[in-house]
């Protein structure tokens, strides 16, 4: 019984964190003019957002600012230990990059892109997902 309760929690912070990386990754689809400010894993830390939707236009770039910020926040409450950022996924296509979502001892920086949820050997490292952005 301990064993199948484990596996539905982990299934269910899996869900959780993929469901996340689908919003990252549909964001920075709805969002091309700032796709370089995405994809540089150092914007990927907590800031102020400009954006609040407090019914004032907002321009490309803060809309970008207030995503990550958003994205960062929803990691972290709705995953124990969770955080969010995207980096190169390692291959030789350099317009392939990785969204991570990890949590628990996991880090978006200690996740191995080739072991995460989503690669035939996943088994080895359940606690961050991925999701490759192509070039958009």
């Amino acid at each position: 019984e301990v064993t199948g309760l484990k596996m539905t929690n982990e299934a269910f912070l899996r869900e959780r964190a993929t469901s996340l990386a689908v919003d990252a990754k549909e964001r920075m689809r709805m969002n091309r003019a700032e796709k370089d400010f995405y994809l540089d894993g150092t914007n990927w830390v907590t800031g102020a957002a400009s954006c609040n939707g407090s019914g004032v236009a907002c321009t490309a770039s803060e809309v970008a600012v207030h995503d990550v910020s958003e994205l960062i926040t929803l990691a972290a409450d709705y995953l124990p230990g969770g955080s969010v950022g995207v980096r190169s996924c390692g291959t030789a296509n350099a317009a392939e990059n990785c969204i991570i979502v990890s949590w628990a001892v996991t880090t978006t920086a200690s996740c191995d892109p080739s072991t995460a949820y989503g690669h035939a050997n996943f088994e080895s490292q359940t606690n961050c997902v991925e999701v490759v952005v192509y070039d958009f």
